[in-house]
């Protein structure tokens, strides 16, 4: 019960940080000007991390599961608080496929991660999440997702070898984190994955939800950031 009440404690804290944050109406120029840069700052992070897991030759990603993915996303630097019995929180970005195979421009995401299974032996690490199925992406729309509960979630397998053997079907996520210059699977139940509707507004000046992104995209004014990040997407 006492492991308990940490942990609700945990989550309750890492939840709280993640959805407390300066309204976009309240900042002025220079803010918005640091906050531009730091939202630039980690689409081109996402970029370099993406493109480093599927060129890695020692940690293969299977081309299958790439291919099957509805979106793809990319939290660079998710930092551990061990203060908070393991729980973890970090911001990054993610993009989904329309009914043509088109990728849309990326939306910004935070996750807070509550659990003590989260160890991988440094204070920072980098995920990489990919969603397979109608559902994994009709989740995103939502303003909460909760890893193992409204979507499950495993270990992504890694080398080539597992290709052919893996079921993708059998989860609607695949997650995998970047430890010592290597990626291998992890587990991420319990996690909570969020809209950082803040950081869509710094990047693209107006306030947007992954739904938004995808339905009206042809309308909205991006950096050249995002563009280099959908154009790694397979």
């Amino acid at each position: 019960m006492k492991y308990l009440s940490i942990m609700f404690l945990a989550t309750a804290m890492l939840v709280g940080c993640a959805t407390t944050s300066t309204p976009p109406a309240a900042w002025d120029k220079s803010d918005q000007k640091n906050e531009m840069a730091k939202v630039r700052e980690r689409v081109k992070d996402s970029t370099t991390i993406y493109r480093e897991l599927i060129q890695s030759s020692d940690s293969a990603i299977p081309e299958s599961l790439v291919a099957r993915s509805r979106c793809v996303a990319v939290l660079p630097s998710v930092l551990r608080a061990a203060f908070f019995a393991g729980g973890s929180y970090g911001k990054g970005i993610v993009s989904c496929r329309d009914e043509h195979g088109t990728w849309s421009l990326p939306s910004f995401v935070r996750m807070s991660i509550a659990s003590v299974g989260f160890q991988i032996g440094a204070d920072s690490t980098d995920l990489v999440l990919f969603f397979t199925g109608d559902q994994a992406q009709e989740a995103l729309f939502k303003n909460n997702i909760s890893l193992g509960g409204d979507l499950t979630i495993t270990a992504g397998p890694v080398g080539r070898s597992a290709d052919g053997g893996t079921d993708f079907s059998k989860a609607n996520v695949y997650s995998y984190a970047k430890s010592q210059g290597l990626f291998a699977g992890i587990s991420l139940e319990g996690s909570m994955l969020q809209p950082d509707l803040n950081s869509n507004q710094a990047f693209y000046g107006q306030e947007l939800t992954v739904a938004n992104i995808m339905k009206e995209e042809k309308e909205i004014f991006y950096p050249n950031e995002a563009k280099d990040f959908v154009a790694l997407l397979p």
